[in-house]
C-alpha cells in the first residue's frame, strides 16, 4: 500500500496487570519497578484507519508464546481470572511467536497498510496505558510511532462535559477484552463522537 502520512496506528493489549502498579500491589513485582515493566504481554491488536476512521486493513492479532514460569511470575490475579481458559492456554503454545518477533511483525504490518515511521500517534482507548507497556518492553515500535496519543477516553472525557447528551445516547460496549474487538469497539466509539459533535 503507497505510504500516507494520515493513516492512523491503532494497538490494543491484553496484559498480566496494569501498568502502574508496584511491589505494594503485587509482591511479584520487584521493589523500585512497575506494573509495565514486570507483567506479561498477552496479546497485541492492531488495526489501521485512514483520516476519516475507516478501516483499511483486515486487522493483525497476535498472541505472545510465555513458558509456564513466565506466566506464573507476569501475570497478576484479575488477568489470571479473567483468561483462565484462553489467554493463558494459548500462551503456551510455541506456534506463537515471542515479544521481540511480535515487535518486528507489528511495524512490518503498520508499514504494509501505508502507515508512515514517526508520523501516526498511537491511537486506542486509555492509550496511555498500552503506551508504557510500548515504551517499556518494545522500544522499536516505540520510535516508529509518533510520540503523540489519539485517546478515545479523552475525548469521551470532553463529549460527556460538553455534549452529555450525545454521551447518554452512546451504544454500549462489549467489553470482552479481547484486542481487536476492543480496538473496533474505540474506532466506533470515536466515529459516533465525530458524526454528532465534530460537525
Amino acid at each position: 500500500m503507497i505510504p500516507n502520512d494520515e493513516h492512523l496506528a491503532w494497538i490494543d493489549f491484553e496484559t498480566g496487570g496494569l501498568c502502574g502498579a508496584s511491589h505494594m500491589d503485587d509482591s511479584r513485582i520487584p521493589e523500585g519497578s512497575d506494573g509495565a515493566r514486570h507483567y506479561a504481554i498477552l496479546e497485541i491488536g492492531v488495526h489501521v484507519t485512514d483520516a476519516n476512521l475507516n478501516i483499511i486493513d483486515p486487522g493483525l492479532q497476535i498472541i505472545i508464546y510465555h513458558d509456564q514460569k513466565s506466566l506464573d511470575e507476569r501475570v497478576g490475579d484479575w488477568s489470571r481470572e479473567q483468561f483462565k481458559n484462553t489467554l493463558m492456554i494459548e500462551c503456551q503454545n510455541t506456534n506463537h511467536p515471542t515479544l521481540q518477533d511480535a515487535e518486528r511483525m507489528v511495524i512490518d504490518y503498520l508499514e504494509s497498510h501505508g502507515v508512515v515511521e514517526g508520523k501516526s500517534p498511537l491511537c486506542g482507548n486509555s492509550i496511555y496505558l498500552d503506551r508504557r507497556f510500548i515504551e517499556t518492553q518494545m522500544p522499536a515500535l516505540n520510535r516508529f510511532l509518533h510520540y503523540r496519543q489519539l485517546d478515545v477516553s479523552s475525548v469521551a472525557e470532553m463529549v460527556s462535559r460538553w455534549y452529555p447528551q450525545v454521551r447518554q445516547a452512546m451504544p454500549e460496549k462489549n467489553g470482552n477484552h479481547e484486542a481487536l474487538g476492543d480496538i473496533r469497539e474505540s474506532i466506533k466509539e470515536l466515529s459516533y463522537y465525530r458524526e454528532h459533535c465534530f460537525v
